[in-house]
């Protein structure tokens, strides 16, 4: 009997206990979208490329105007603070519902802005080429037709091409969640500030640098050869003459002056 359990004690030491695999973490969630939402684009960052002026969905430029304008976000700034969409040089700003951006989540007014937006098609997470999509301008569609305006440049990527303009004529069903995570933030001084990436991740490229100083590189007059001394003045360049006889070389008579024949 003794030897029985010691043989049960050994089968039980060799065992492997399998333990359970580490979660991994789930992103706060601060807000979830209902059913189906509308997928639409308004801005086109063209750093890297005009995507709905190279589908023919839209005409060259057709964004100029639009990221001319201050976002939701920086429109509490004065004028020499504020950034435009150009300047913030990205096409990864969503806008959502002005109702939701300026109440908030619990009714904290901006409290969404430079929040994470994550984006599901058919149930899978988008993942855009450029980054993290982050709210960061108000949508006053959205107000009645829930859902995410986006540049036009994520909407292609998104959807095939520009040409559908709404995310339902696609066929796919689209979905979304804000999440605390915060890609642009502001700091104590009530400013919004870049977060922790950098602008060069923010999908444009640093303006370059200043050409080095040039040189002129127009080139020097040929020098010009010493005028002609004539032994006799009255043969010279400018004198009288009936014929060449009358002028010293290398001139010739040319209507009635001694003079070089062109």
């Amino acid at each position: 009997m003794l030897f029985k359990s010691l043989l049960a004690m050994a089968s039980l030491a060799s065992m492997t206990v399998a333990l359970p695999a580490p979660m991994s973490r789930r992103q706060n969630v601060l807000y979830t979208s209902g059913g189906n939402q509308l997928g639409t684009y308004y801005y086109e960052d063209a750093t890297n490329g005009d995507a709905c002026a190279a589908d023919g969905s839209q005409g060259a430029g057709w964004s100029n105007n639009q990221i001319k304008g201050v976002t939701t976000c920086e429109s509490h700034l004065d004028g020499n603070t504020a950034r435009n969409l150009a300047q913030l040089d990205t096409n990864r700003v969503v806008a959502i519902s002005n109702i939701l951006l300026n109440n908030g989540i619990n009714g904290d007014g901006a409290n969404l802005c430079g929040k994470q937006v994550n984006v599901f098609l058919d149930g899978a997470k988008v993942n855009f080429s450029e980054g993290e999509f982050f709210i960061w301008d108000g949508c006053e569609r959205c107000n009645t037709q829930s859902g995410l305006d986006f540049s036009g440049q994520a909407y292609a990527e998104m959807f095939g091409d520009c040409r559908s303009g709404l995310s339902v004529n696609t066929g796919k069903k689209m979905t979304f969640e804000i999440v605390d995570v915060q890609i642009m933030k502001r700091d104590t001084n009530g400013e919004w500030t870049d977060g922790q990436e950098t602008r060069a991740t923010y999908g444009g490229s640093s303006p370059p640098p200043p050409p080095p100083p040039t040189t002129s590189t127009t080139p020097n007059p040929a020098p010009t050869s010493a005028p002609h001394k004539c032994n006799f003045d009255g043969n010279c360049l400018g004198a009288t003459c009936n014929t060449d006889d009358d002028c010293e070389d290398p001139y010739g008579c040319v209507n009635g002056k001694c003079g070089l024949d062109n």
